[in-house]
Protein backbone atom coordinates (compact mmCIF):
# COMPACT_ATOMS: atom_id res chain seq x y z
CA UNK A 1 0.00 0.00 0.00
CA UNK A 2 1.61 3.32 -0.96
CA UNK A 3 2.36 5.59 1.91
CA UNK A 4 2.48 8.70 0.41
CA UNK A 5 -0.31 10.82 -0.45
CA UNK A 6 -1.45 11.99 -3.64
CA UNK A 7 -3.14 15.17 -5.21
CA UNK A 8 -4.66 13.98 -8.44
CA UNK A 9 -8.11 13.80 -7.31
CA UNK A 10 -7.91 17.52 -7.41
CA UNK A 11 -4.95 18.11 -10.25
CA UNK A 12 -2.00 15.74 -11.75
CA UNK A 13 0.62 18.95 -11.51
CA UNK A 14 1.38 22.36 -11.61
CA UNK A 15 1.65 21.64 -15.30
CA UNK A 16 -1.64 19.87 -15.43
CA UNK A 17 -4.20 21.69 -18.52
CA UNK A 18 -6.83 21.24 -16.52
CA UNK A 19 -4.98 23.42 -13.43
CA UNK A 20 -4.15 26.28 -16.40
CA UNK A 21 -7.57 26.32 -17.26
CA UNK A 22 -9.37 26.57 -14.08
CA UNK A 23 -6.62 29.58 -13.09
CA UNK A 24 -7.47 31.24 -16.16
CA UNK A 25 -11.57 30.90 -15.44
CA UNK A 26 -10.68 32.12 -11.79
CA UNK A 27 -9.12 35.13 -13.73
CA UNK A 28 -12.57 35.66 -16.08
CA UNK A 29 -14.81 34.73 -13.44
CA UNK A 30 -13.44 37.59 -11.14
CA UNK A 31 -13.73 39.88 -13.67
CA UNK A 32 -16.60 39.13 -14.43
CA UNK A 33 -18.21 39.67 -10.84
CA UNK A 34 -16.26 43.04 -10.35
CA UNK A 35 -17.94 44.04 -13.95
CA UNK A 36 -21.59 42.99 -12.39
CA UNK A 37 -21.24 44.38 -8.76
CA UNK A 38 -20.25 47.76 -9.97
CA UNK A 39 -23.31 47.38 -12.45
CA UNK A 40 -26.07 46.59 -10.05
CA UNK A 41 -25.38 47.27 -6.34
CA UNK A 42 -26.10 51.15 -6.92
CA UNK A 43 -29.96 51.21 -5.82
CA UNK A 44 -32.36 48.85 -3.81
CA UNK A 45 -34.32 47.76 -6.50
CA UNK A 46 -34.90 43.86 -7.14
CA UNK A 47 -33.23 42.89 -4.09
CA UNK A 48 -33.52 39.42 -4.94
CA UNK A 49 -32.49 39.02 -8.62
CA UNK A 50 -29.44 41.03 -7.81
CA UNK A 51 -28.85 39.17 -4.73
CA UNK A 52 -29.26 35.68 -6.22
CA UNK A 53 -27.01 37.18 -9.45
CA UNK A 54 -24.28 38.13 -7.10
CA UNK A 55 -24.41 34.91 -5.67
CA UNK A 56 -24.12 32.73 -8.83
CA UNK A 57 -21.14 34.09 -9.73
CA UNK A 58 -19.23 34.56 -6.71
CA UNK A 59 -19.98 30.35 -6.22
CA UNK A 60 -19.02 29.99 -9.75
CA UNK A 61 -15.58 32.05 -8.85
CA UNK A 62 -15.10 29.89 -5.36
CA UNK A 63 -15.62 26.74 -7.19
CA UNK A 64 -12.74 26.45 -8.85
CA UNK A 65 -10.27 29.12 -6.54
CA UNK A 66 -11.17 27.10 -3.73
CA UNK A 67 -9.62 24.12 -5.35
CA UNK A 68 -6.79 25.44 -6.79
CA UNK A 69 -5.50 26.91 -2.86
CA UNK A 70 -6.40 23.39 -2.15
CA UNK A 71 -3.85 22.09 -4.18
CA UNK A 72 -1.52 24.62 -4.05
CA UNK A 73 -1.42 24.61 -0.27
CA UNK A 74 -1.29 21.06 0.27
CA UNK A 75 1.62 20.86 -1.97
CA UNK A 76 3.21 23.93 0.16
CA UNK A 77 2.61 21.85 3.35
CA UNK A 78 5.05 18.82 2.36
CA UNK A 79 7.57 20.77 0.28
CA UNK A 80 7.32 24.80 1.91
CA UNK A 81 9.96 25.79 -0.42
CA UNK A 82 7.75 24.97 -3.84
CA UNK A 83 8.76 27.81 -6.31
CA UNK A 84 5.24 26.77 -8.18
CA UNK A 85 3.12 26.58 -5.45
CA UNK A 86 4.17 29.44 -3.79
CA UNK A 87 3.64 31.78 -6.81
CA UNK A 88 0.39 29.88 -7.23
CA UNK A 89 -0.90 30.50 -3.40
CA UNK A 90 0.09 34.44 -3.79
CA UNK A 91 -1.66 34.81 -7.27
CA UNK A 92 -5.23 33.24 -5.50
CA UNK A 93 -4.11 35.90 -2.74
CA UNK A 94 -4.29 38.25 -4.90
CA UNK A 95 -7.24 37.63 -6.65
CA UNK A 96 -8.97 36.85 -3.05
CA UNK A 97 -8.07 41.07 -2.37
CA UNK A 98 -9.93 41.71 -5.20
CA UNK A 99 -12.29 40.08 -4.81
CA UNK A 100 -12.56 42.54 -1.72
CA UNK A 101 -14.11 45.35 -3.83
CA UNK A 102 -17.33 43.64 -5.03
CA UNK A 103 -17.72 41.60 -1.77
CA UNK A 104 -17.66 45.52 -0.28
CA UNK A 105 -19.57 46.78 -2.46
CA UNK A 106 -22.56 43.65 -1.74
CA UNK A 107 -22.02 43.58 1.81
CA UNK A 108 -23.03 47.49 2.00
CA UNK A 109 -25.82 47.42 -0.54
CA UNK A 110 -27.13 44.22 2.07
CA UNK A 111 -27.32 47.37 4.90
CA UNK A 112 -29.12 49.76 2.76
CA UNK A 113 -32.40 47.86 2.01
CA UNK A 114 -35.12 48.62 4.11
CA UNK A 115 -36.89 45.18 4.58
CA UNK A 116 -34.26 42.43 4.96
CA UNK A 117 -37.11 39.85 4.38
CA UNK A 118 -37.48 41.35 0.32
CA UNK A 119 -33.98 38.87 -0.29
CA UNK A 120 -36.18 35.81 0.11
CA UNK A 121 -39.30 33.69 -0.93
CA UNK A 122 -38.46 32.13 -3.83
CA UNK A 123 -36.83 28.75 -2.37
CA UNK A 124 -33.75 30.10 -4.33
CA UNK A 125 -30.03 30.92 -3.44
CA UNK A 126 -31.13 33.56 -1.19
CA UNK A 127 -33.01 31.27 1.38
CA UNK A 128 -30.42 28.85 1.33
CA UNK A 129 -28.12 31.68 2.22
CA UNK A 130 -30.15 33.32 4.92
CA UNK A 131 -27.88 33.35 7.82
CA UNK A 132 -25.19 34.58 5.80
CA UNK A 133 -26.73 37.51 4.45
CA UNK A 134 -27.82 38.17 7.75
CA UNK A 135 -24.73 38.05 9.13
CA UNK A 136 -23.21 40.04 5.93
CA UNK A 137 -26.10 42.80 6.94
CA UNK A 138 -25.47 42.91 10.34
CA UNK A 139 -21.31 43.40 10.06
CA UNK A 140 -21.80 45.92 7.68
CA UNK A 141 -21.55 48.37 10.47
CA UNK A 142 -18.11 47.62 10.72
CA UNK A 143 -16.94 48.38 7.10
CA UNK A 144 -14.36 50.92 6.72
CA UNK A 145 -15.02 53.22 3.18
CA UNK A 146 -14.60 51.09 -0.66
CA UNK A 147 -10.92 52.91 -1.16
CA UNK A 148 -10.06 51.95 2.59
CA UNK A 149 -11.05 47.91 2.51
CA UNK A 150 -9.50 47.59 -0.89
CA UNK A 151 -6.48 49.09 0.13
CA UNK A 152 -6.42 46.89 3.48
CA UNK A 153 -6.94 43.64 1.64
CA UNK A 154 -4.17 44.60 -1.16
CA UNK A 155 -1.80 45.73 1.77
CA UNK A 156 -2.26 42.47 4.07
CA UNK A 157 -0.89 41.01 1.34
CA UNK A 158 2.90 42.22 1.74
CA UNK A 159 2.03 42.37 5.44
CA UNK A 160 0.12 40.00 7.61
CA UNK A 161 -0.18 37.27 4.92
CA UNK A 162 3.48 38.14 4.52
CA UNK A 163 4.61 37.67 8.29
CA UNK A 164 2.56 34.22 8.07
CA UNK A 165 4.35 32.95 5.29
CA UNK A 166 7.95 33.59 6.49
CA UNK A 167 6.76 32.49 10.00
CA UNK A 168 5.71 29.43 8.40
CA UNK A 169 9.05 28.89 6.23
CA UNK A 170 11.47 29.24 9.32
CA UNK A 171 9.50 26.83 11.47
CA UNK A 172 8.78 24.67 9.26
CA UNK A 173 12.79 24.68 8.24
CA UNK A 174 14.23 24.45 11.42
CA UNK A 175 16.86 21.33 12.43
CA UNK A 176 16.46 20.50 15.59
CA UNK A 177 20.24 19.39 17.03
CA UNK A 178 19.83 16.47 19.21
CA UNK A 179 22.12 14.17 20.71
CA UNK A 180 21.38 10.52 21.60
CA UNK A 181 23.82 8.54 22.84
CA UNK A 182 27.35 9.40 21.12
CA UNK A 183 25.51 10.29 18.33
CA UNK A 184 24.54 13.60 17.06
CA UNK A 185 21.27 14.22 14.70
CA UNK A 186 19.88 17.39 13.24
CA UNK A 187 15.86 17.03 12.65
CA UNK A 188 13.15 18.73 11.78
CA UNK A 189 11.23 20.15 14.52
CA UNK A 190 7.96 17.69 14.37
CA UNK A 191 10.68 14.94 14.39
CA UNK A 192 12.12 16.43 17.46
CA UNK A 193 8.58 16.91 19.29
CA UNK A 194 7.69 13.33 18.60
CA UNK A 195 10.46 11.97 20.63
CA UNK A 196 8.06 13.40 23.60
CA UNK A 197 6.88 10.06 23.24
CA UNK A 198 9.65 7.67 23.96
CA UNK A 199 9.95 5.30 26.15
CA UNK A 200 13.35 6.18 27.33
CA UNK A 201 13.73 9.42 29.90
CA UNK A 202 16.97 10.60 28.38
CA UNK A 203 15.47 10.59 24.94
CA UNK A 204 12.12 12.58 26.08
CA UNK A 205 14.33 15.09 28.29
CA UNK A 206 17.44 15.39 25.52
CA UNK A 207 14.60 16.08 22.81
CA UNK A 208 12.85 19.12 24.40
CA UNK A 209 16.04 20.64 25.98
CA UNK A 210 17.33 20.91 22.18
CA UNK A 211 14.08 21.74 21.09
CA UNK A 212 14.45 25.02 23.44
CA UNK A 213 17.69 25.77 22.38
CA UNK A 214 16.59 25.89 18.35
CA UNK A 215 14.21 28.44 18.99
CA UNK A 216 17.31 30.77 19.28
CA UNK A 217 17.98 30.50 15.85
CA UNK A 218 14.36 31.87 14.79
CA UNK A 219 12.89 33.78 17.70
CA UNK A 220 14.28 37.59 16.39
CA UNK A 221 12.30 35.88 12.96
CA UNK A 222 9.41 35.13 14.80
CA UNK A 223 8.86 38.16 17.17
CA UNK A 224 8.91 40.18 14.54
CA UNK A 225 6.22 37.97 12.41
CA UNK A 226 3.75 37.83 15.67
CA UNK A 227 4.37 41.25 16.09
CA UNK A 228 3.67 42.14 12.57
CA UNK A 229 0.73 40.24 12.21
CA UNK A 230 -0.91 41.22 15.36
CA UNK A 231 -0.38 44.94 15.23
CA UNK A 232 -2.05 44.65 11.78
CA UNK A 233 -5.10 42.89 13.90
CA UNK A 234 -4.87 45.82 16.01
CA UNK A 235 -5.17 48.42 13.81
CA UNK A 236 -7.88 47.13 11.31
CA UNK A 237 -9.99 46.44 14.49
CA UNK A 238 -9.75 50.07 16.41
CA UNK A 239 -10.59 51.64 12.35
CA UNK A 240 -13.29 49.31 12.08
CA UNK A 241 -14.94 50.33 15.70
CA UNK A 242 -14.39 46.85 17.40
CA UNK A 243 -13.65 47.43 21.06
CA UNK A 244 -10.64 45.23 20.84
CA UNK A 245 -9.26 42.23 18.53
CA UNK A 246 -10.84 39.85 21.04
CA UNK A 247 -14.22 41.62 20.29
CA UNK A 248 -13.58 40.89 16.54
CA UNK A 249 -12.35 37.35 17.18
CA UNK A 250 -15.46 36.58 19.06
CA UNK A 251 -17.72 37.90 16.33
CA UNK A 252 -15.90 36.33 13.72
CA UNK A 253 -16.53 33.09 16.01
CA UNK A 254 -19.76 33.71 16.27
CA UNK A 255 -19.33 33.39 20.16
CA UNK A 256 -20.67 35.66 22.91
CA UNK A 257 -18.34 36.96 25.20
CA UNK A 258 -20.20 35.07 28.23
CA UNK A 259 -19.91 32.19 26.44
CA UNK A 260 -15.99 32.85 25.97
CA UNK A 261 -16.12 33.37 29.84
CA UNK A 262 -18.18 30.08 31.06
CA UNK A 263 -15.76 27.92 28.59
CA UNK A 264 -12.72 29.39 30.68
CA UNK A 265 -14.14 29.12 34.29
CA UNK A 266 -15.46 25.50 33.00
CA UNK A 267 -11.65 24.89 32.17
CA UNK A 268 -10.45 26.44 36.11
CA UNK A 269 -12.96 24.30 37.70
CA UNK A 270 -11.58 21.44 36.29
CA UNK A 271 -7.99 22.60 36.83
CA UNK A 272 -7.54 20.79 40.27
CA UNK A 273 -8.05 17.13 38.64
CA UNK A 274 -5.72 17.81 36.24
CA UNK A 275 -3.41 18.88 38.49
CA UNK A 276 -4.13 15.39 40.41
CA UNK A 277 -3.27 13.50 37.63
CA UNK A 278 -0.27 15.20 36.86
CA UNK A 279 0.83 15.06 39.90
CA UNK A 280 0.52 11.12 40.02
CA UNK A 281 2.03 10.74 36.80
CA UNK A 282 5.05 12.74 38.09
CA UNK A 283 5.26 10.31 41.16
CA UNK A 284 5.09 7.08 38.59
CA UNK A 285 7.81 8.42 36.55
CA UNK A 286 10.12 8.80 39.60
CA UNK A 287 9.72 12.64 39.78
CA UNK A 288 9.41 14.11 43.59
CA UNK A 289 7.96 17.86 42.54
CA UNK A 290 5.88 18.18 39.90
CA UNK A 291 5.32 16.76 36.34
CA UNK A 292 8.54 18.16 34.49
CA UNK A 293 7.53 19.35 30.93
CA UNK A 294 9.32 16.84 28.48
CA UNK A 295 7.69 13.93 30.59
CA UNK A 296 3.86 15.57 29.34
CA UNK A 297 3.12 12.80 27.05
CA UNK A 298 5.67 10.63 28.14
CA UNK A 299 4.03 6.81 28.39
CA UNK A 300 3.05 4.93 31.10
CA UNK A 301 3.46 0.89 30.91
CA UNK A 302 5.72 -1.69 29.27
CA UNK A 303 3.31 -2.06 26.31
CA UNK A 304 5.03 -1.13 22.90
CA UNK A 305 1.90 -2.26 20.72
CA UNK A 306 2.72 -1.42 17.12
CA UNK A 307 0.68 -1.19 13.68
CA UNK A 308 1.73 -1.59 10.18
CA UNK A 309 0.73 0.50 7.85
CA UNK A 310 -1.90 -1.93 6.13
CA UNK A 311 -3.23 -3.20 9.70
CA UNK A 312 -3.89 0.47 10.95
CA UNK A 313 -5.89 1.20 7.83
CA UNK A 314 -7.39 -2.19 8.60
CA UNK A 315 -8.20 -1.43 11.92
CA UNK A 316 -9.59 2.03 11.45
CA UNK A 317 -12.11 1.05 8.43
CA UNK A 318 -13.10 -2.37 10.55
CA UNK A 319 -14.19 0.19 13.98
CA UNK A 320 -15.58 2.91 12.14
CA UNK A 321 -17.99 0.47 10.00
CA UNK A 322 -18.97 -0.53 13.58
CA UNK A 323 -20.54 2.96 14.14
CA UNK A 324 -21.24 3.86 10.72
CA UNK A 325 -20.79 2.32 7.17
CA UNK A 326 -20.77 5.74 5.45
CA UNK A 327 -17.90 6.52 7.90
CA UNK A 328 -16.01 3.76 7.48
CA UNK A 329 -16.64 3.63 3.43
CA UNK A 330 -15.16 7.36 3.40
CA UNK A 331 -12.00 5.52 5.40
CA UNK A 332 -11.50 3.43 3.01
CA UNK A 333 -11.67 5.55 -0.04
CA UNK A 334 -9.28 8.06 2.09
CA UNK A 335 -6.76 4.97 1.93
CA UNK A 336 -7.48 4.12 -1.68
CA UNK A 337 -7.21 6.91 -3.22
CA UNK A 338 -4.33 7.94 -1.03
CA UNK A 339 -5.46 10.83 0.43
CA UNK A 340 -3.12 10.48 3.28
CA UNK A 341 0.82 11.38 3.53
CA UNK A 342 2.31 8.61 6.16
Amino acid sequence: MEMTWSLEALYRSFDDPVFENDLAFVKQSLDELTTWANNHFDAPENPREKAEGYLQRLLRFYHKAYRISAFANLSLSVEVKNTRALKTVERMESFLSTLKVPQVKFQRWLTTLADFEDLFGANGLTDEHRFVLGELRDNGRYLLSDVEEALAAKMAQTGSAAWAKLQNVVSSTLLVEVTIGETVKKVPLPVARNMAYDQDPKVRKTAFEAEIESYKNIEDVSAACLNGIKGEAITLSKARGYASVLDRTLRDSRIEKTTLESMLDAIKDSLPAFRRYFRKKARLLGHSGGLPFYDLFAPIGEIDLRYTYEEASAFIIKNFGTFSQHLSDFAKNAFEKRWIDA
